[in-house]
């Protein structure tokens, strides 16, 4: 069950039974959903095909062209932290072959390197600085506790 915590920002959860893997519902890239998101499998699966979904971030999502393949994230009025210093941010979809390309002629600001040629090609271009920082990763095994199974 789901109940108001002290605030609109607070909210109080209590499982029927023991869930080891809570801390994973509110980790990496889960969100809570409002419950008009989640009402039945349809609106759950397309109900933001056509637009975004709600924001508690600095920012929201402003614009999305399927056709240009472009999201466009702008501030958001609602955030209560200090105010981003970008007042915008594009994604834009490249094919891998476009994206050195791209931040060599500032048609972009920043871009993953996926290939020791993209790295070399991106420490010999005037004007690009290389930075490296760790990223966030999550496993997760699931194992077959099912009668009979080798763990039951």
């Amino acid at each position: 069950s789901v109940t108001r915590g002290a605030d609109d920002r607070q909210a109080i959860i209590t499982f029927a039974k023991p869930y080891a893997e809570w801390r994973g519902m509110f980790a990496g890239n889960t969100m809570l959903l409002p419950k008009s998101m989640t009402a039945n499998p349809d609106v759950f699966n397309k109900g933001q095909l056509n637009g975004p979904g709600p924001s508690a971030g600095p920012f929201i999502v402003s614009a999305l062209d399927r056709t240009a393949q472009r999201i466009v994230l702008t501030r958001n009025p609602k955030w209560w932290g200090t105010p981003p210093l970008l007042d915008s941010i594009t994604y834009l979809v490249l094919d891998d072959a476009a994206r050195i390309p791209a931040l060599q002629n500032n048609a972009i600001d920043a871009t993953g390197l996926s290939s020791l040629d993209d790295l070399t090609i991106a420490r010999n271009t005037a004007g690009i600085s290389i930075r490296r920082a760790p990223g966030l990763s999550w496993y997760h095994f699931t194992f077959n506790g099912a009668p009979g199974a080798i763990l039951s």
